[in-house]
């Protein structure tokens, strides 16, 4: 896996190799090839992980194979099997039309506090005022003010 250079990736495949070849020891297996991947697949889903998990762990899997495969340690047709296997991508839930109603009211609620910065509008909009602008010349009521100061 010298290939991947970022740091964070190359511990996500390290930990997801780790992980297959536990389940790979713990039973005897006929050899890694698209039949094993696909079991791995199975296993995975079996245990109730999310779609982008799997992907991940399925991803570490080829890179596998794809590495053997330069190295002169695997074939390239088991290596374009591997590649092969099909992982379901997420699946995006319908709203039902009962819910639309609840989610426009949610969606059309002001919100008084935001996790990042705002774009002028925004912090105009809620805070009286955009970035950057001067209390110079503004009054405002007390209660309000403090509301305000306690978000910056």
């Amino acid at each position: 896996m010298s290939a991947i250079k970022a740091v964070g990736a190359r511990r996500v495949y390290n930990m997801a190799l780790d992980e297959f070849f536990a389940w790979y020891d713990a039973e005897p297996r006929g050899g890694f090839t698209k039949a094993t991947a696909s079991a791995w697949r199975v296993s995975l889903e079996e245990r109730k992980l999310g779609s982008s998990s799997i992907i991940v762990r399925m991803s570490a899997i080829r890179k596998l194979a794809v590495e053997a495969m330069d190295n002169g340690l695997f074939a390239p047709e088991l290596a374009a099997g591997i590649q092969h296997v099909k992982v379901e991508a997420a699946t995006t839930a319908r709203v039902p039309i009962y819910d639309l109603q609840s989610i426009v009211t949610f969606a059309s609620t002001p919100r008084l506090y935001r996790a990042g910065p705002m774009p002028g509008k925004a912090a105009r909009s809620i805070h009286g005022r955009a970035p950057g602008d001067s209390d110079q010349g503004r009054r405002c009521d007390p209660g309000v003010q403090a509301f305000r100061d306690s978000l910056r």
